[in-house]
C-alpha cells in the first residue's frame, strides 16, 4: 500500500516552497525580536545608570534602598532579555537539513517504513493515514483513509 503512495511532483515542490516561506518568515521574526531585545537592554542600561547617579547624589538611606531595589529588578529584567536573545536566534543548520526528513517522507513514505526504528513506523502510520488501518482476517486490509498531502 505504501509503495503506491507517492505525491505528485508539483505537490512536493509546493510543499518545499511552503517550508521555505515559513523558514524565511521565522528568520525575519527572529531578527526583529533580536533588534527589539537589544533596544530594551540598552534602555534598561540607561535606567540603571540614571539610578546609580541618583544613589551617588542622595544622602537618604531610604532612597538608597529604594534605588537599589529598583536596580536589582532592572538587572534581573536585563539578564532575562539577554538570555532570550541568546537562546532564540535562528538555527545554524540550513533549511534543507531541517526539513530533510519531512521532504523525504512526503516524496516516498515507504522509505521511512523500512527503517529499523519502531517510532519511524508509527510516524508513517500517523502521517500517511487519517485513521487506523482496518484489517479483516480473511480479506486483508480494508480501504485506508489516506492523508491529504499524500
Amino acid at each position: 500500500m505504501l509503495h503506491s503512495m507517492k505525491p505528485k511532483k508539483k505537490l512536493l515542490e509546493l510543499t518545499l516552497d511552503i517550508f521555505t516561506n515559513l523558514w524565511n518568515a521565522q528568520l525575519l521574526q527572529s531578527k526583529s525580536a533580536q533588534a527589539q531585545w537589544k533596544k530594551d537592554i540598552a534602555l534598561i542600561d540607561r535606567k540603571i545608570d540614571g539610578l546609580m547617579s541618583r544613589i551617588v547624589d542622595t544622602d537618604s538611606d531610604t532612597l538608597v534602598k529604594a534605588y537599589e531595589a529598583k536596580i536589582k529588578k532592572l538587572e534581573i529584567e536585563r539578564l532575562t532579555l539577554k538570555e532570550k536573545s541568546q537562546n532564540s536566534g535562528p538555527s545554524n543548520r540550513p533549511l534543507s537539513e531541517l526539513y530533510r526528513t519531512a521532504i523525504e517522507f512526503l516524496s516516498n513514505p515507504c522509505k521511512l517504513w523500512f527503517s529499523d526504528v519502531l517510532e519511524h513506523k508509527r510516524l508513517v502510520l500517523r502521517l500517511a493515514f487519517t485513521s487506523p488501518l482496518s484489517y479483516a482476517r480473511n480479506e486483508g486490509f480494508r480501504t485506508a483513509a489516506i492523508a491529504e498531502p499524500i
